[in-house]
């Protein structure tokens, strides 16, 4: 992969910064405030999950996939079988035919890529100096990259589009047994392979496109030469989703299935590859909305750190007039965003858990309000020792 780069130096005034820093904080009080539904939404729903999947595992029913049984229509179901079909899939420009759920043409294209990489050095007085450097190289991407966008197109000239798209191709009928999987649960698939592109497909192709093509690998390459691919250079693969074992639970709806609705909320409807047990569905369901609770617990603290960091920003600009203070006072920002974003994220997550979580609510009540508290003690403790020394 080749690649060359050059750098550029801009300057900014303090005066400019600061009016840039003023606009900051308009973005820092809206990510401020956004935080407190993120964190508020994001318990109610973690809870909505947890009791739809308790409800949904107390009332699930395991059974043989072989036969309908009218009994269990309208129930939640839970079976473990062979996802099978009959269809055959084609790609009609590159008449690559599989028996298969899903059939996937991947296309890339070899164009010119750009890469910015900026350092900042302030400077006294408050000016700030920017150097940024940018890369250009040759990559396969998936696609169109547009270099008219380059800061330097000229030399880095890329194909306006891309001369093919993805594509898929999906089984009309996919069955489990004797139900009939819905378009939702065939697409819950995910077991794929490559499908090799061979020699005698490449032979079949309409003239035009034989001509300029090649089997390379397992791909089919657009191009004169692979081992040395220029800009436009083309890359095919293909991919298909093969028959295979599944377990899924699912409202059984005749021979086919819908998502259950629970009373406690939430609809339930799940596909695993390969033979799971229906508490083991249930137990990494469980496992996943723990995981996505906290990731947006921590978005949430992030957004409001970063709310109140962005409000104080001005200030640390301003005092960038030298920079060694400009820099202090940003790490003291810092702090104090820490500490105003992490007892308000608890909280907002406490007074939430008030609701949806009423004895856990009042535990973390107490915790947050004792952070609080403590970060009150230390800043009184630290005011009385710094009085004694500011009398000499």
């Amino acid at each position: 992969m080749s690649e060359h780069s050059f750098s550029e130096v801009t300057e900014h005034g303090w005066l400019g910064r600061i009016t840039e820093s003023l606009k900051s904080v308009v973005v820092g009080i809206i990510l401020f405030i956004v935080a407190f539904p993120v964190l508020w939404w994001n318990e109610g729903n973690s809870v909505e999950t947890y009791k739809s999947l308790k409800e949904g595992a107390t009332s699930v029913v395991s059974i043989a996939a072989d036969k309908v049984d009218e009994a269990n229509d309208g129930k939640l179901v839970h079976m473990s079988g062979d996802a099978e079909t009959t269809d055959r899939l084609q790609d009609p420009t590159f008449l690559v035919e599989e028996n298969a759920i899903r059939l996937s043409r991947n296309v890339e294209m070899y164009q010119w890529t750009e890469r910015q990489e900026s350092k900042k050095n302030k400077k006294v007085g408050g000016k700030e100096e920017t150097v940024t450097t940018y890369t250009y190289a040759k990559e396969w991407k998936n696609s169109a990259v547009s270099s008219s966008s380059f800061k330097k197109p000229e030399g880095h000239e890329n194909p306006g589009s891309m001369p093919y798209a993805d594509d898929s191709w999906i089984a009309g009928k996919v069955t489990l047994g004797a139900f009939e999987l819905s378009d939702d649960l065939k697409g819950a698939i995910s077991k794929s392979e490559t499908v090799r592109y061979t020699a005698q497909l490449h032979d079949r192709l309409p003239p035009p496109l034989k001509s300029k093509s090649q089997v390379y690998g397992e791909a089919l390459y657009i191009g004169s030469n692979p081992g040395s691919p220029e800009v436009g250079d083309v890359r095919i693969t293909f991919t298909k989703v093969p028959q295979g074992k599944v377990s899924l639970f699912s409202q059984q709806s005749g021979n086919t299935f819908q998502p259950y609705q629970t009373k406690a909320g939430k609809a339930l409807e799940r596909l695993q590859m390969g033979t799971v047990s229906a508490a083991q569905m249930f137990e990494q369901a469980q496992q996943e909305n723990v995981v996505f609770t906290w990731i947006l617990r921590i978005i949430g603290f992030i957004l409001m750190f970063a709310g109140v960091s962005m409000v104080f920003r001005p200030i640390a600009v301003v005092a960038d007039v030298v920079p060694i203070v400009g820099d202090i006072l940003r790490m003291g920002f810092g702090i104090v965003a820490f500490a105003v974003a992490a007892p308000l994220t608890l909280v907002t997550i406490a007074i939430a858990w008030l609701v949806y979580r009423p004895v856990l609510g009042v535990a973390l009540l107490l915790i947050a309000s004792g952070i609080i508290v403590g970060i009150k003690m230390l800043a009184t403790k630290r005011k009385k020792a710094a009085a004694p020394a500011s009398a000499y």
